[in-house]
């Protein structure tokens, strides 16, 4: 195999962490003056991602759809198989029924203010 080790490119390692760091910051209700900095930090790790995608694929032909289809079953198919178990485990650990159950899942996000516009 004749391929080329490329350097790491400590830039977007730097990027990645602070995009990190921010998303973790926005998760615990930080003072207002760290939450105005963290406007950027989704965008900033998507744009991360699209950049090591590009620098890592640089000079190979790509198939897109085997590319998706992989990275489906990799995150939307092992995402759904995790929350299963775990909710299937919560429900049995604490002896609720179905509706009991949905009825904490909806409270726990209307607490939240998931719903809220």
């Amino acid at each position: 195999m004749n391929q080329e080790v490329k350097e790491r490119d400590y830039k977007i390692d730097i990027l990645r962490f602070i995009a990190i760091i921010c998303i973790i910051l926005s998760h615990t209700k930080p003072p207002e003056t760290i939450f105005l900095l963290r406007n950027f930090d989704v965008t900033l790790m998507v744009m991360i991602m699209g950049a090591s995608f590009y620098l890592s694929n640089n000079n190979k032909n790509i198939n897109y759809s085997n590319y998706i289809i992989k990275r489906f079953y990799r995150l939307i198919v092992s995402t759904w198989i995790f929350l299963f178990i775990f909710f299937f485990n919560f429900i049995k650990y604490f002896s609720l029924s179905f509706l009991q159950a949905n009825l904490i899942i909806f409270l726990y996000l209307y607490r939240s203010n998931i719903f809220s516009i």
